[in-house]
């Protein structure tokens, strides 16, 4: 026998292709099946909503709570509890003292149904983020900013300021496996 046959000679190179793809498609379609039937083919489709929202921001000027009004302007309709704010940068102030910027907060979940309407968001719906939403809360207190309450001891109502803040659509699932943020505010200062 020349080693130059072994070259040459195909006799028998059919077969074994055959067989290697036919193996490596049994091994995919395997693969396949075992991930929906193990139950990880479910979060495969359990992606963020896709959804757009806008806002209109209203500067009150230093003698009132600014207000955020955020609508959803189109998209998929989703759960009103599975929507949350997320506030950064947000500040209180009164007409005789600077701003404090320090453990300002959303009060309660800060879901879209506890401040706004419960139910489904579909396109059209819209939530008002003003100084009832917002507490100063260096030691628990629960007094909004809406220009009523004294939050920092001087007896004058303190508001909620915007300008300069960043405030977060996020959406988590019924499960809390996925969330997503699907859109963010900033403020004209921020």
């Amino acid at each position: 026998m020349q080693i130059r046959n072994l070259f040459d000679d195909d006799q028998g190179v059919s077969p074994v292709i055959g067989v290697i793809l036919m193996v490596a498609i049994t091994v995919i379609l395997a693969a396949v099946i075992a991930t929906f039937v193990l139950g990880l083919g479910e979060n495969l489709s359990s992606t963020a909503p896709q959804a757009s929202f806008s806002f209109d921001y209203e500067n009150n000027g230093g003698g009132a709570a600014d207000k955020l009004v955020v609508t959803h302007d189109g998209g998929d309709t989703i759960s009103a509890s599975s929507l949350t704010f997320v506030a950064s940068n947000v500040e209180g102030s009164d007409t005789d003292g600077p701003a404090y910027t320090t453990n300002v907060r959303i009060v309660n979940a800060n879901s879209w149904s506890d401040i706004g309407s419960s139910g489904d968001v579909a396109a059209g719906s819209t939530v008002t983020l003003n100084g009832d939403d917002f507490v100063y809360d260096p030691s628990g207190s629960t007094n909004a900013l809406d220009g009523t309450a004294d939050q920092d001891g001087d007896t004058n109502g303190d508001f909620v300021e915007l300008d300069g803040s960043t405030i977060r659509v996020t959406y988590t699932s019924d499960s809390g496996d996925n969330s997503a943020t699907l859109s963010t505010w900033e403020g004209p200062d921020a």
